[in-house]
């Protein structure tokens, strides 16, 4: 699904009227309002020709499918500044210099509260005192889970432990490098068979 309030900044950072728009994709104004208002959403070839006349990745206006890639992590927290303010700060972590958001704004009380929630329970699971299904289910019913008579809904489920997480994501982390190592190879192979071909 595509967001009609990203089509309307980059319409008007552009400095283009529905109208413009709509002649430079073949379609009448009323139908960019519509998609503007999310009261239509355009399919696959229209969403492309909108991205192409506003000059912005068709992705970008796409609502990423679960689960995220790291490229979809990145729009999303592009698109977040534009509900929460945010700052990109150096922290070090191990020795290590990396890049932290953080969050700005009215709002900044709540949201470092519900963080600090959800740091407790990570520990909590990081600690063995609740299943990874526990915690998963925390997170899916966030903020009822923060009340005191919340019960966690078992039924018939796995318990996964922490050490068994982490094995398994560690494990899926080899996988999907092995796979980008792979594509990486044969993008130089090909590299290497457009310059043969150039220089012959």
């Amino acid at each position: 699904m595509a967001s009609g309030y990203l089509f309307r900044k980059f319409r008007e950072l552009r400095g283009l009227t529905q109208k413009i728009l709509g002649d430079k994709v073949n379609l009448g104004d009323v139908r960019i309002r519509q998609y503007e208002l999310d009261m239509r959403n355009p399919k696959d070839d229209i969403l492309q020709d909108i991205s192409k006349a506003l000059d912005v990745k068709p992705e970008y206006f796409k609502d990423p499918e679960y689960p995220y890639s790291y490229e979809e992590v990145i729009r999303l927290l592009f698109k977040l500044e534009d509900s929460i303010p945010m700052a990109i700060s150096k922290s070090k972590v191990d020795g290590t210099d990396i890049h932290t958001v953080m969050f700005l704004g009215r709002n900044v009380l709540k949201i470092d509260h519900a963080l600090k929630s959800w740091m407790e329970m990570q520990n909590r699971f990081m600690d063995d005192e609740i299943t990874w299904e526990e915690y998963e289910d925390w997170k899916a019913n966030w903020p009822d889970s923060l009340g005191e008579d919340y019960k966690f809904n078992r039924q018939n489920g796995a318990s996964t432990s922490f050490k068994e997480y982490i094995d398994r994501v560690q494990s899926e982390d080899d996988k999907a490098a092995k796979k980008e190592s792979l594509a990486e190879r044969r993008f130089r192979l090909a590299q290497e068979k457009v310059r043969r071909a150039e220089k012959k």
